[in-house]
């Protein structure tokens, strides 16, 4: 321990100058996320910019004061000058884990609770979600730095490695996008698996290296560890095997009795899909659900032969009347199908229930809603048709997981994120994550019609996700209505 604590000295001293830079913009990134606002309007515009530009830097400056930690006694070669001190192993490495835990650890945790009790989110209601990041952000952040850092022999080094690192994992991105074969990249709420798997792969090699390093300085060896680990993390997994294991995380069991087939009692429909471009509306009719419950779509893989358009990304979707398997594509659809249609439809399906629902008002403050944060809603526009109400949300330490939807002026529209990872807290520089969902209220006013004045007040529902499924759909569909 006097070891420990004379290297830990030593090292505060070497690098103060890196320590007060670091300090300092981990204090200016508290002001600014604590005055950071997802509506982006005018008063917080700099807020904003400052603060996406420090979650860029932070990072960068925890790798640049970690690098100079590590090579301040160097792992690599055999000419090291603290070898004749000598320094025991596990003193040097414990002086450096105190060092990070102090510097970077603990001003990040502060830095951190700042800013979620500036945003109106209590502190004590996100305690796991706190210490989970502050763990997270050890452990798959800073501990893969130290690693790197110790396997190379200067900051030349460690830019270029971290430069290639970079640039090859934007240009394969980039080629699997462009390739029509690769269609299982975006995970969606699944993703959280995905990233587990890459996380656990990368640092538990982390932690290998660092003790290869500070026990036998067997840097190739160590080196060659670290290159197997970040292959093994970009081998791609298949998206089925990710829905498999989030089945069995499933609360409650689904059956057989659950059935998906062709609602016999409406018409399919051609004509303008949500999101406003052209496209077909299948109508659908799900059988065995509990009462209250709500269904929507984690994936659905279409065919469909007999429609004259390119066929774009399906969706499952629950309007008053009942669900509709919504089919965007491209082009126009004035002439839909040649004959009728034959659809067949893998349908990856997630319920939802227990809801809990929560007024808030239009166009007033933050109001806290349970099991999300706060949210707020903007007032639309007087006089414009269609009406547009945007309703913004924020959450400390990750984003809810669960189904929330608003509801206003007779329309509805839900968040689309809603990550199903069972952990209080994710992986981020910002300990406060928000999104924004955007209601759009349809139908042209005739000119002499009255002005209907805008809704005072929204509904938002959150449920939580109960079951995960999947079903297949095949249907003989003879015409569409317009």
């Amino acid at each position: 321990m006097p070891q420990t604590l004379h290297i830990f000295k030593k090292d505060i001293r070497y690098l103060r100058a890196d320590i007060a830079v670091i300090l300092a913009l981990m204090a200016l990134f508290a002001y600014t996320d604590s005055h950071w606002s997802p509506a982006n309007d005018p008063p917080h515009f700099v807020f904003n910019q400052t603060t996406e530009l420090l979650r860029i830097l932070l990072p960068i400056s925890w790798l640049y004061l970690i690098t100079r930690l590590v090579h301040a006694e160097p792992l690599v070669g055999n000419r090291q000058f603290w070898l004749t001190r000598p320094y025991q192993w596990t003193s040097l490495l414990s002086a450096k884990a105190l060092f990070t835990i102090t510097i970077i650890s603990v001003p990040k945790a502060i830095t951190d609770a700042i800013i979620v009790t500036v945003q109106d989110l209590p502190l004590s209601q996100y305690l796991p979600g706190f210490l989970c990041r502050e763990l997270l952000i050890a452990v798959v952040m800073l501990l893969p730095l130290a690693a790197l850092a110790s396997v190379t022999a200067g900051i030349t080094q460690v830019a270029i490695v971290v430069f290639v690192f970079v640039g090859g994992s934007i240009g394969i991105s980039e080629v699997l996008m462009n390739n029509p074969s690769h269609v299982n990249l975006d995970w969606g709420d699944l993703e959280w698996i995905r990233s587990m798997i890459g996380g656990i792969s990368m640092s538990g090699s982390a932690f290998i290296v660092v003790l290869l390093q500070y026990r036998y300085r067997r840097t190739a060896v160590s080196r060659a560890t670290g290159i197997a680990a970040l292959l093994l993390a970009m081998v791609s997994i298949p998206w089925m095997l990710g829905f498999a294991i989030q089945s069995r995380l499933s609360k409650v069991p689904i059956g057989d009795d659950v059935r998906i087939t062709l609602d016999s009692t409406r018409q399919p429909r051609a004509g303008r899909t949500r999101s406003g471009s052209g496209g077909f509306l299948i109508p659908v009719a799900i059988a065995g659900i509990p009462d209250g419950a709500e269904i929507r779509d984690d994936r659905v893989e279409m065919a469909a032969s007999g429609i004259v358009n390119r066929l774009r990304d399906a969706s499952v979707i629950h309007e008053p009347d009942g669900y509709w398997i919504e089919i965007p594509v491209e082009g126009p659809v004035d002439h839909p199908a040649e004959g009728p249609v034959s659809v067949r439809a893998s349908l990856f399906l997630t319920m939802f229930g227990n809801a809990h629902a929560t007024t808030i008002p239009v166009g007033g403050s933050p109001s806290a809603v349970p099991e999300i944060g706060n949210c707020f809603m903007q007032s639309p526009r007087l006089g414009v048709s269609p009406r547009f109400y945007v309703t913004f949300c924020a959450s400390a330490f990750r984003w809810p997981r669960r189904l929330i939807s608003v509801h206003v002026d007779g329309a509805t529209s839900d968040f689309r994120d809603r990550p199903y990872s069972p952990l209080p807290a994710d992986v981020g520089i910002s300990p406060v994550t928000s999104w924004a969902t955007q209601v759009v209220v349809w139908g042209a006013r005739p000119q002499s019609a009255p002005v209907t004045p805008p809704a005072r007040a929204a509904t938002i529902t959150v449920e939580e996700p109960l079951a995960h499924f999947h079903r297949e759909f095949i249907a003989n569909i003879p015409g569409w209505s317009r």
